[in-house]
């Protein structure tokens, strides 16, 4: 049973590889399993074998189960562009079209919509009740972030300027950076080993080996080769892989009052092939994350649950650098830029180069489950997180790349058991759209990201 388990797992790890998600807190998604229904809530309220994405220590609680998840994500994004005067001698040099070149004329506007907005991301898990005290598990789960800008969304620039066209190497220069369709395409597949251990009948401790492969590629990049450090293909794929540790615990401290923490620590991820244009020579690893929670039984049917969680974007420069950093130049003096000083440029891909400029996160999450005498085999669930803003207004350029813009989260869900030993779950989760408005260096450059999604889950229990 376990064989065969594993290599069901293992086969639908390889056909999700081609698939592109784009996830809701930064690019991780908002929750796995039933937590997802709470809003994400749930580290120190296990009930299915997806424990281990955010508490190995909880494996130590739900006994022999497998647990395989498919959602439907549709994601809505885009950005737009505008300027009040134009590329002239007047012109604020902090205005965003000035940061990409020529856009557009005065008190023109160019709104472009990311194309590709239906994903399927799917999870499972599997964990063995070993011993009554020893658990043995293993999750596997996704993360990532795309979009796709079509050129034809975007308006040609210098249409009749023979010199610009053979400086550039092409014959139409229209798209988000001037150089066709533009985008990006990040898929996380994380494959999470565990064990559980239950100290007592009231408290547990886990850990185990996060093992990760990490999959990128992007187009209509060429222009910032003229800035960078390295290379920038266009359209091919990089693959990477890295691991790294977590450890987490569980406990019951007063009856109906459960704590848990758990904490994942960095993987590293590094795309040679793209070290131009990820800071740090082609390093975009997985942050750090803590989880810690509470789940209060309020009574034998209704239930509420509060995690926090946080992620440490600013560990990797690749995601934590400002773009504003591709320019070092301070602006409140009256220091000349010229050839000599290499425009003040720190290259792209270097340490200190431009990045997507994610502030570390702070996510609150909520949940409320319940369930009514009149139908025991049904459990509801509804929830609300939120996330403090990772995208800064100042900072707006890159994340058109990735407009990770959300901040509240709005979840329902449900599980049905049978007499089998089978159960099937339901979640959905609405953001609405979420727009930050660019200032300073990203003035003119606006983002927006709106998400929904719905997903289908299977559980069989032994």
């Amino acid at each position: 049973m376990i064989s065969k388990t594993f290599k069901t797992m293992g086969l639908a790890t390889m056909l999700a590889l081609p698939i592109s998600a784009f996830a809701t807190n930064g690019y991780l998604l908002h929750g796995y399993g039933k937590n997802k229904g709470m809003g994400g809530a749930g580290i120190a309220h296990p009930q299915d074998a997806l424990i281990g994405a955010t508490n190995p220590a909880g494996s130590a609680w739900i006994g022999t189960r497998f647990d395989g998840t498919a959602e439907l994500f549709f994601p809505k994004r885009g950005y737009s562009i505008s300027n009040e005067d134009g590329f002239g001698v007047d012109a604020d040099f902090g205005d965003a079209f000035e940061s990409i070149g020529l856009i557009n004329g005065p008190n023109d506007k160019t709104s472009v919509k990311s194309e590709k907005d239906i994903f399927l991301i799917p999870a499972m898990g599997f964990v063995w009740q070993y011993t009554d005290k020893v658990a043995l598990g293993a999750a596997m789960y996704g993360a990532g972030l795309g979009s796709e800008y079509n050129r034809d969304d975007t308006r040609e620039i210098f249409k009749d300027n023979d010199l610009i066209h053979e400086l550039a190497g092409s014959n139409e220069l229209n798209g988000t950076f001037f150089a066709g369709s533009t985008g990006v395409d990040l898929l996380l597949i994380l494959t999470n080993f565990h064990a559980a251990y239950k100290v007592t009948d009231k408290f547990s401790v886990g850990g185990g080996l996060n093992l990760a492969m990490e999959s990128f590629k992007a187009k209509g990049l060429a222009p910032f080769n003229f800035v960078s450090s390295g290379n920038i293909p266009d359209g091919e794929r990089s693959y990477t892989f890295g691991w790294g540790l977590n450890v987490g615990v569980q406990a019951e401290v007063i009856p109906g009052l459960t704590l848990a923490a758990a904490y994942y620590s960095k993987i590293k991820l590094v795309h040679d092939k793209y070290d131009g244009l990820f800071a740090n020579e082609g390093d975009f690893s997985l942050p750090p994350r803590i989880n810690i929670g509470m789940s209060i039984e309020l009574n034998k049917n209704h239930r509420v649950n509060f995690d926090m969680q946080k992620i440490t974007w600013s560990s990797v420069a690749s995601s934590g650098n400002k773009f504003s950093q591709l320019v070092n130049f301070d602006f409140t003096t009256t220091q000349e830029i010229s050839f000599q000083n290499n425009f003040l440029l720190n290259p792209v891909g270097s340490a200190d180069g431009a990045g997507f400029g994610f502030e570390d996160s702070l996510v609150y999450k909520f949940g409320y489950e319940f369930s009514l005498d009149s139908m025991p085999s049904w459990t509801w669930r509804m929830g609300y997180s939120y996330q403090s803003q990772i995208i800064p207004s100042n900072a707006t350029l890159f994340p058109i790349l990735a407009p990770a813009t959300i901040q509240h989260h709005y979840t329902i869900g449900f599980t049905k058991e049978f007499d089998n030993g089978y159960e099937f779950t339901f979640n959905g989760m609405y953001t609405g759209k979420e727009e930050v408005t660019g200032t300073g260096l990203s003035e003119g450059i606006d983002i927006y990201l709106e998400e929904l999604t719905a997903e289908f889950a299977i559980g069989i229990k032994w």
